[in-house]
């Protein structure tokens, strides 16, 4: 299993609190289990929600999955889409540690909750 972990800020640096992130297909049509550790807890455990993670206070958050190639979405705290990231690699022979980020191009789309989200998000 691959240990994904990041942190969600906006372009001016604020933590993004209570945000959520789920992993889905390669293709993004189904959203795949994810785990709170290496035995296989649910997720939902710790979250409250089914494959779903939440950001804490300080905008991480962290995920065990299966290794493979995913498309992760990141959503508001009211459960809108913000950002899907394709062809993100979560593997063990990937080198380890988590994908930031900032190394997808785009921006959070502010437009869902009001919120002024003009550029990346910083990993």
């Amino acid at each position: 299993m691959y240990h994904y972990f990041n942190t969600l800020t906006n372009t001016r640096g604020d933590r993004l609190f209570g945000y959520r992130a789920r992993c889905l297909t390669l293709s993004g049509s189904s959203v795949v289990p994810i785990y709170a550790d290496e035995n296989g807890t649910p997720i939902a455990v710790v979250s409250g929600a089914a494959d779903t993670v939440i950001t804490d206070e300080t905008g991480a958050f962290d995920f065990w999955v299966e290794d493979g190639i995913y498309t992760i979405e990141i959503l508001t705290p009211g459960g809108s889409a913000v950002r899907t990231m394709r062809g993100v690699i979560l593997s063990a022979g990937s080198g380890g540690g988590s994908t930031p980020l900032s190394s997808y191009n785009g921006g959070i789309d502010g437009a869902a909750d009001g919120a002024d989200y003009t550029g990346g998000i910083d990993g």
